[in-house]
């Protein structure tokens, strides 16, 4: 019973990705305390200042997105989100944090 929380296997590139924010003091792993092998993740009050920046970024890059998509048909628009999100990643509107 995960007690309505999600568990996620923690693969090697997001692996990689949580050691770095744990590393910076962003987030913190702790055991969980009805299974010794499940760690969970929590954010640190070092995070707090970057939440809303970053709320900003996925608000502007929904609307980079939506701005050229019909929501009309639901197959014509996953087309145009496919391909929308395949111009933004071209054009390098969106970077991904390294």
């Amino acid at each position: 019973d995960l007690k309505g929380e999600r568990a996620i296997a923690v693969s090697s590139p997001l692996g990689k990705i949580v050691d770095q924010l744990e590393t910076r003091g962003l987030l913190e792993r702790r055991s969980d305390p009805d299974d010794r092998r499940i760690n969970r993740l929590y954010l640190t009050e070092a995070v707090q200042p970057l939440i809303e920046p970053a709320r900003q970024v996925a608000i502007e890059l929904e609307q980079a997105i939506l701005s050229a998509v019909d929501s009309g048909d639901p197959i014509l628009m996953l087309d145009q989100l496919t391909r929308r999100l395949h111009e933004l990643l071209k054009n390098e509107l969106y970077t991904p944090v390294s």
